[in-house]
């Protein structure tokens, strides 16, 4: 099989492309001649690798959007701290911890402050209280 490009050129030029050059084939088969023209010469593996690529992307895509709509679903946390008088504020803290840590192992005084909107200093002058009581005990790290 043999196979040539012809000086073949075109007049006009569409969407700011250049068309490709037709690939001219010319084969024998059974004895007699047959010339084929191919205008797009790109092999079949090719546009395989470009569907390929195209899939790869929107799955990207697919991807992204998952992780915007994700991050769209989390709203900021807004807390409004009460003014509360310490007597007050460590009842509260009392319920709460009595509560909470039926629940979990540990605590931290930001978590306290912000879930009962309390001043952090307050709640961590608390929690030294109750540490110094023996109600409350500090692990180390």
């Amino acid at each position: 099989m043999r196979t040539y490009v012809p000086d073949v050129k075109y007049s006009s030029v569409v969407a700011g492309t250049i068309p490709p050059e037709p690939v001219v084939k010319t084969e024998e088969v059974f004895g007699y001649r047959r010339t084929t023209q191919e205008v797009f010469h790109h092999t079949h593996e090719e546009f395989e690798k470009i569907e390929r690529d195209i899939d790869e992307l929107t799955k990207r895509v697919k991807q992204i959007d998952s992780k915007v709509e994700e991050l769209r679903s989390i709203s900021p946390k807004v807390i409004i701290v009460e003014e509360v008088p310490k007597k007050e504020a460590k009842r509260r803290v009392k319920d709460f911890l009595r509560n909470y840590l039926k629940r979990h192992e540990n605590v931290y005084p930001s978590d306290v402050a912000d879930e009962l909107g309390l001043k952090y200093e307050l709640v961590k002058e608390i929690f030294d209280i109750l540490e110094k009581e023996g109600k409350l005990e500090k692990k180390a790290k």
